[in-house]
């Protein structure tokens, strides 16, 4: 094909491969997808051709299960990821694209600063996720009252809380060969907690467990990034743990106990 392409007059070739995790005969399992796409990655031969260049689209949680063996440093990458910078800017270019006279804004529809700052720092440094939680907002306040210049505020908490307890956990954090989806179980026991900074201590005591199975829930809320250890230990030399997904940590704030 690519002699074929030279001889077209084409001076070089380019192939992207995208959207790999959706694969469906790969389950969204990261360890299938994983072994999938390092056969390519790992392919220095391939990867070198310098009649062909090869661009991949990986989700940043397949990079880091793919870091032990492909060589991420040989290659060129790009990190596109958004930032919370981005997020005000891309919501408002859509809001006033939509609004009658192309002049609307965030302010617009949201009148207090802490309620835009909590909006944005729910959406993570997802667009996808702001626009879905403006949705969930705009449902909350068409129920309530469709005759408003901006939306109310019990409308906005009521569609934050409601975002954050029927958000798809199982799609965004990914599972493992042999592991059950159980995103949902452990979110449910750092919300019984109801601590959004907790010790092995305070789940031992919320659950009458042991510290050998307060560890290992541990362990595998911190493979899942739902918690960090935090670099300052506590009193009497105890490990803290702090939330990372600020969806969680709202609902902590908002003494929602369990998400269906």
């Amino acid at each position: 094909v690519l002699i074929i392409l030279n001889k077209l007059g084409f001076s070089s070739t380019i192939v992207l491969f995208d959207k790999i995790d959706e694969y469906q005969d790969l389950n969204q399992d990261i360890t299938k997808i994983a072994a999938f796409t390092s056969e390519l990655l790992t392919d220095t031969e391939l990867l070198l051709n310098n009649k062909l260049s090869i661009g991949f689209s990986l989700w940043s949680e397949l990079r880091a299960e793919l870091s032990g063996t492909v060589r991420f440093d040989k290659f060129g990458f790009i990190d596109v990821r958004w930032k919370s910078g981005d997020m005000k800017f891309l919501i408002d270019k859509r809001i006033k694209y939509f609004s009658l006279n192309n002049d609307k804004s965030l302010e617009d529809l949201i009148e207090d600063k802490y309620d835009r700052d909590e909006i944005i720092k729910l959406a993570n440094k997802s667009p996808r996720d702001l626009i879905s939680l403006l949705g969930s907002i705009y449902q909350e306040q068409a129920n309530y009252n469709e005759n408003v210049n901006c939306f109310d505020d019990s409308c906005i908490s009521s569609g934050m809380i409601s975002f954050c307890e029927n958000y798809d956990y199982d799609s965004i954090y990914p599972w493992k060969a042999g592991r059950n989806k159980e995103i949902k179980a452990m979110i449910n026991r750092i919300l019984a907690v109801r601590l959004t900074r907790f010790t092995v201590k305070d789940l031992n005591r919320t659950f009458k467990q042991s510290n050998a199975q307060s560890d290992g829930q541990i362990k595998l809320m911190k493979s899942y990034k739902l918690i960090r250890e935090d670099d300052i230990l506590g009193g009497d030399n105890k490990k803290i743990y702090e939330i990372l997904d600020p969806k969680v940590e709202y609902l902590i704030k908002r003494i929602v106990i369990k998400i269906e």
